[in-house]
């Protein structure tokens, strides 16, 4: 692939990505304006860190990814979500994974003495 497709491919990846991470947002997060309450009550729910929810979200699509690479090296394809939808999505998490530590370190700065 030459430099200016991959520029063309890229573009076209990440305002796609966007798109998808605003309008899953708005499913996400419609009774609350913090962006982020699904991490936080599932891991509330289940014991563990709103950013260990994300990670186990994620990780389900980079085993579907990897899973489709060893299936087949040289096309990898999945079945019920083109692979493409799993790449995005997993570019999306680490949008909202580096939200969600931004947002964790503001929490603790609040919380520490004499802020």
């Amino acid at each position: 692939m030459n430099n200016t497709t991959f520029s063309t491919q890229a573009d076209l990846l990440l305002s796609t990505c966007l798109n998808l991470l605003k309008r899953k947002g708005k499913d996400y997060a419609q009774s609350s304006d913090d962006r982020l309450i699904n991490f936080k009550q599932v891991g509330q729910t289940l014991g563990i860190s709103p950013a260990m929810v994300l990670m186990v979200y994620v990780n389900k699509h980079l085993d579907s990814i990897v899973q489709a690479i060893q299936a087949n090296p040289t096309c990898p394809q999945t079945y019920t979500e083109h692979l493409d939808e799993r790449i995005q999505d997993v570019i999306n998490y680490m949008v909202l994974l580096s939200a969600l530590i931004k947002d964790m370190h503001s929490d603790a700065q609040q919380k520490a003495p004499g802020v």
